[in-house]
């Protein structure tokens, strides 16, 4: 299992969300991410490369899966029109 390691600016994100949202999407990170963070999130290209994308409805979840430590590094979050 793999541990989530949430940046500032991915807090700083999840605070300017609706405090029910952000609940369901910390929730959904720290229980479903954590298995196989590889396979629930798609890959990013250009600025974002070697991130992952992890979409809960109109919301995102910028990520890096760091394999020798096993942590999931969150680096952002947001609704989608403000994510990229």
């Amino acid at each position: 299992m793999y541990k989530v390691v949430w940046t500032k600016s991915a807090q700083q994100g999840l605070k300017k969300l609706d405090f029910s949202i952000a609940q369901k999407l910390a929730y959904k990170v720290e229980s479903y991410l954590i298995k196989n963070p590889r396979k629930l999130g798609k890959p990013l290209v250009h600025e974002y490369k070697g991130c992952y994308r992890y979409r809960f409805g109109d919301f995102r979840v910028i990520y890096q899966v760091k394999e020798k430590e096993l942590i999931v590094l969150v680096l952002k979050t947001g609704h989608r029109k403000d994510i990229y």
